[in-house]
């Protein structure tokens, strides 16, 4: 497969034999990127431990993954607190709808 021209100079400026300790290895991770989004990054580690031994552990990240669900509803009375009810973040009619041309949201 053929590669980009940003990818192939990105490249050039790691060696993939060389072990990095996990600090440099982000830095290189970052430094190293070439798309236009955020990235997948894989992490291989070697452990030097029996294969007979096995690891069972969490981790817990301290950011949330994924976006956060807002759901915005058009309505007036009875069905209004119907979809507050069911969840729904932003709930109203006109005065909503005069905050979003205003730039809300």
């Amino acid at each position: 497969m053929k590669h980009g021209k940003k990818y192939r100079e990105k490249v050039k400026t790691y060696d993939k034999q060389q072990v990095h300790p996990v600090e440099k290895g982000v830095e290189l991770v970052k430094s190293c990127a070439f798309a236009k989004f955020d990235e997948t990054v894989e992490l291989a580690m070697k452990l030097n431990i029996k294969t007979n031994q096995s690891i069972r552990d969490t981790l817990v990240f301290p950011h949330q993954f994924g976006k956060e669900k807002r759901i915005l509803v058009f309505a007036k009375g009875a069905k209004a607190d119907e979809a507050r009810e069911a969840g729904a973040t932003f709930v109203g009619d006109d005065d909503l709808i005069e905050k979003i041309k205003g730039g809300w949201l």
